[in-house]
């Protein structure tokens, strides 16, 4: 397969890719992604687990409250929470609640892959604290990719090997989050191994809890990833921030394919120890969110340097307005649609093309997985020391293991780190990235969806994924706006200002959940 095309957690059938962002995909003589099917492994577990917390709350009153929920920002939330309208464990009730209703059902979304079994009962401890200085994140249910350590649920990266694994200790994003006084509720499903496992593997799949499905289109439209089930639980509204991982694609593929907003920071921007590996060189946490405002304040929370947070209010005064803005022509109608709204706001627009002919994620991702991976599972303690031990574990029965095989561990397990062929490939992609800024003078690039995420993510720049709107097909797409390194609050400035002008996001409804749920 020819990797540099595909997103890395973002994979979705051959026709679905050549017809959504014009790429090319792979070769006749690769194995195609296989179509989705419903599997849900955990379901009687989680659904247990919700219904023991919820047995003595009124859930009448609890849904009466959507309308304070429902799509608002953590500031909104707080100031509902201010006025009396909601408290925490109210806002903790709405979402177990929609997780039994939309997500933990037959043919459900299968997005949320843990439930926190403590999550009620510290919903009411917030309710209780005597704290007055409450920051913006306290008390707010937060949701982490199933590759982010967490000492109170289940880590297991998608595999069946760690299917029962619970860390000893929080990863540093998780650790923060705490500390700013968020409530870490869930866990969500994620492409096994960040979507590194096997090529034919559908996006949203793992061996450990089943197949995410997209919302707006189930079976038919790729949830994508591997950040999967972070996207499907924002749009849906299972929580008020989630935390997912990229290292090519799989934080703006999700969110692009799911109508919310994901932020990939720059390179070693937030704290990485504690979360499962792919490519040190390449993998960054970054929030899906449903609001750029939230992106921040959530950025803000897992920062590795608290002193390079971002000022709220300075991203709100991100304007478009005589910026000048290279968007990637792809010739999709959703392109042009981008381009007319970022005209309208004022941008000036200056069509091109990536030149990705010397830009490649695979053989980053082939020389580190392996011992990123060794190192890792010596400092954790997991119950395999090397993806050899991990293969030799799935071959075992790959019916439950690896029903659409490991291809990916085999070719990375068998790959030799060269540091020379990584740095090659970062400096070309950021050159060419930086070569078309000065060539055109320019503010930013931006790109439909996740189409050229091999030059940003290769080049560990900052990127965010706006909500564009539906196309005729009523599929999600998103903008990607990107930049320079270390331009992530002018990344968040561009995309704040677009989200504004445009207001792209799509909200599906319950009555729309339930039709598409039932199809």
């Amino acid at each position: 397969m020819n990797k540099k095309n595909i997103a890395i957690g973002a994979a979705v059938g051959i026709a679905a890719l050549a017809a959504t962002v014009g790429i090319t995909t792979a070769q006749k003589k690769e194995p195609k992604t296989a179509k989705e099917s419903y599997a849900m492994y955990n379901r009687e577990r989680l659904v247990k687990t919700i219904e023991q917390q919820l047995e003595d709350v009124n859930m009448d009153m609890v849904r009466a409250k959507a309308e304070f929920i429902i799509d608002r920002n953590v500031e909104e939330i707080q100031e509902a929470i201010r006025n009396n309208d909601l408290n925490y464990e109210i806002l903790m009730a709405f979402y177990l609640d929609r997780i039994l209703t939309f997500d933990q059902v037959e043919q459900g979304i299968n997005g949320i892959s843990e439930v926190n079994p403590k999550a009620m009962e510290l919903a009411r401890e917030c309710d209780a604290s005597p704290v007055v200085e409450k920051g913006v994140l306290f008390g707010i249910p937060v949701s982490v990719k199933e590759n982010i350590n967490t000492d109170d649920m289940i880590t297991s990266v998608g595999t069946h090997i760690l299917r029962d694994f619970i860390p000893e200790e929080d990863a540093d994003v998780v650790k923060r989050l705490k500390e700013a006084g968020a409530i870490i509720f869930a866990k969500t499903n994620l492409s096994e191994l960040a979507n590194y496992m096997s090529p034919k593997m559908p996006s949203g799949y793992s061996s450990k809890h089943g197949q995410t499905v997209n919302p707006y289109n189930p079976l038919k439209l790729s949830p994508l990833g591997s950040s999967s089930g972070a996207g499907t639980s924002m749009t849906t509204n299972m929580g008020t921030l989630a935390l997912g991982t990229e290292t090519t694609g799989s934080i703006a593929a999700p969110a692009a394919y799911t109508s919310t907003v994901g932020f990939k920071p720059s390179i070693h921007k937030t704290a990485g120890e504690g979360v499962f590996p792919l490519a040190s060189s390449l993998d960054v946490v970054g929030p899906i969110t449903k609001s750029v405002t939230d992106a921040v304040y959530c950025y803000n929370a897992i920062a590795a340097d608290r002193l390079e947070r971002i000022d709220i209010d300075d991203v709100r005064q991100g304007t478009l307005t005589g910026k000048r803005i290279g968007v990637i022509q792809d010739k999709h109608e959703m392109t042009q649609a981008a381009i007319n709204s970022l005209r309208e706001a004022g941008a000036d627009v200056i069509e091109l093309e990536f030149d990705t002919a010397n830009i490649d994620n695979a053989p980053i991702i082939n020389a580190e997985f392996g011992p990123d991976v060794e190192q890792y599972t010596k400092k954790h303690q997991l119950p395999f020391n090397t993806l050899d031990d991990l293969i030799a574990y799935n071959k075992e029965d790959m019916a439950n293991r690896g029903k659409y095989g490991q291809g990916h561990v085999i070719k990375a397990a068998g790959t030799e780190k060269d540091q020379a062929v990584i740095d090659e490939m970062i400096d070309n992609a950021a050159r060419h990235y930086d070569d078309l800024i000065d060539q055109y003078q320019l503010d930013s690039i931006a790109y439909l969806d996740y189409s050229g995420t091999i030059v940003t993510a290769v080049a560990g720049y900052p990127q965010i994924t706006i909500p564009l709107g539906l196309d005729q097909d009523g599929s999600p797409h998103g903008l990607t706006i990107t930049g320079e390194m270390n331009e992530d609050e002018k990344v968040l400035q561009l995309g704040y200002a677009f989200e504004q002008h445009h207001n792209g996001r799509v909200l599906l409804s319950d009555e729309d959940l339930k039709a598409h749920l039932k199809r």
